[in-house]
């Protein structure tokens, strides 16, 4: 999608990237225009209009899985019937809150029967725009995904590292692997051909005796042959 009209949507209707769309299955919750924009293959820089526009979608986390049954009831499967209209209309319909926490923004359907007093401490059983990212096929652009921060994967209290730093690291991590693989098969190297010097010390030995015999054995049997037939011509005689 081409940048000049993005950014004149974002400008004239700011309020679209937190409008949430598509919402059932397989994401209870639906999704945010910016993971639909990552996941679609869009270009970093309109990936980045979007951001900007509404930054907290970038933090904020879904539950994968809604407790209970009323999700069922409210988004049947494919081929089992209609969603309960009546039902939906009684609870409001399908509205998605946003609850702020320490370090996160979660979203919740209203009529799961979420308890706010159980706030998530971890990112476990959510997901976010760059765990969308990730997991998407084929893969968004690096220069996307380093747009994107990531959690704390044990406490949600120490807030989302940079997407750019989140990346610096893994390549660091990376290149330490890289480098301690190459150490440990130079070593590998290195003690095959020990192993092969003294295989190939030891073969000469052998081959010289083996010649030695073959070569007594020829003579032997040449004057042998070589006397028979001097004897042969004077008897003749």
């Amino acid at each position: 999608m081409a940048e000049p009209l993005v950014k004149a949507l974002c400008k004239a209707y700011p309020g679209a990237c937190e409008q949430r769309v598509l919402e059932g299955s397989p994401h209870p919750c639906g999704q945010l225009p910016l993971e639909l924009a990552v996941t679609k293959g869009w270009d970093a820089r309109v990936v980045d209009v979007v951001q900007k526009t509404y930054p907290k979608a970038a933090e904020t986390l879904d539950p994968v899985k809604v407790p209970g049954g009323i999700l069922k009831k409210a988004f049947p499967p494919p081929g089992k019937g209609l969603p309960d209209q009546e039902f939906l209309n009684e609870l409001g319909g399908p509205e998605v809150l946003s609850n702020d926490i320490k370090g996160a923004t979660v979203a919740v359907l209203a009529l799961s029967g979420w308890n706010k007093d159980k706030q998530p401490t971890t990112p476990k059983g959510m997901r976010w725009v760059r765990k969308a990212a990730e997991e998407c096929r084929p893969l968004p652009k690096l220069e996307v995904v380093m747009l994107l921060p990531k959690p704390d994967p044990k406490n949600l209290e120490n807030g989302w590292s940079d997407g750019r730093e989140v990346q610096r690291l893994l390549e660091e991590k990376l290149h330490k692997k890289a480098c301690k693989d190459a150490k440990n098969a130079s070593k590998r190297a290195k003690k095959a051909e020990g192993f092969a010097k003294k295989a190939r010390s030891r073969r000469p030995v052998v081959w010289r005796r083996l010649h030695f015999t073959d070569t007594t054995r020829v003579h032997r049997t040449m004057t042998w042959v070589v006397s028979f037939s001097i004897l042969s011509a004077f008897r003749a005689a």
